[in-house]
């Protein structure tokens, strides 16, 4: 799945915002995967994307990553998403927002981060906060000079405040590429098949927007998604939309 990063298996080493790792195995490939663009880029590259998701329903538990792929200029780059978790001890639910980079040499000076990502190099960071279903979700990709980026997650819908997810420099101050993908991927207990036992998700990804150097908004787009995974045809999965909404579903909703 993964271009310019690592073309095998996503093995996701997140962070808890108690700095504490879920470290969970991955699978050979995602189960949903699109294309996202952003056309008429500058030649320089993006030094801001804006990524969007609405997460219209999930399960209590934790085993799905709804993300976007980015990559630079330099051919480094990392993701940036969402995961369903448990339920809090106050009974509401959690999503965790996650910003990593898998770049030898990069590095990090962060509380929400810690060395290390996909059991290898790279810097993983992430937080949690309580969502609202059918809410969008804005995922922001900010340079801050140099090879330094930041993660930012925040509530479209209600105007919600900026929350951090984290701050990494990676070894080259390239700015991002106009292109990418996006996926759901079953991250725990992906080979299981049973449909009765796959967490249920519905949500919907939304086209990105970026920012060059000349602060020129650029809005992009996406290509429709397609099934993968070892569970193909039997973890239904469903998808429709493309262009500026598509919309993914699957697992089991009974």
């Amino acid at each position: 799945m993964i271009s310019t990063l690592r073309k095998a298996v996503l093995v996701l080493s997140v962070l808890m915002v108690a700095t504490v790792f879920n470290g969970p195995k991955a699978l050979a490939s995602p189960t949903g995967t699109l294309d996202w663009s952003i056309p008429n880029a500058p030649t320089s590259g993006f030094k801001q994307i804006n990524y969007y998701l609405t997460v219209q329903g999930m399960s209590d538990q934790s085993g799905w990553y709804f993300a976007y792929q980015f990559t630079t200029l330099a051919g480094q780059g990392g993701y940036i998403g969402l995961q369903p978790k448990s339920r809090d001890a106050n009974g509401n639910q959690v999503l965790q927002a996650v910003f990593s980079n898998f770049s030898s040499g990069s590095t990090e000076n962060d509380a929400n981060c810690v060395p290390g990502a996909d059991g290898g190099a790279g810097v993983s960071c992430s937080t949690r906060f309580t969502p609202t279903m059918g809410h969008t979700y804005r995922m922001q990709v900010l340079n801050r000079g140099g090879g330094t980026w930041e993660g930012v997650v925040s509530d479209m819908t209600s105007g919600g405040p900026f929350i951090h997810i984290g701050t990494w420099t990676l070894t080259d101050p390239a700015l991002m590429r106009a292109s990418q993908v996006s996926w759901a991927e079953r991250y725990i207990d992906g080979y299981n098949c049973n449909l009765a036992d796959i967490p249920y998700f519905k949500v919907t990804y939304r086209s990105p927007i970026g920012w060059g150097t000349d602060n020129v908004q650029r809005d992009g787009t996406l290509s429709s998604a397609r099934e993968g995974g070892p569970c193909t045809g039997s973890q239904g999965f469903s998808a429709s939309g493309s262009g500026t909404a598509v919309t993914v579903q699957g697992g089991s909703t009974g």
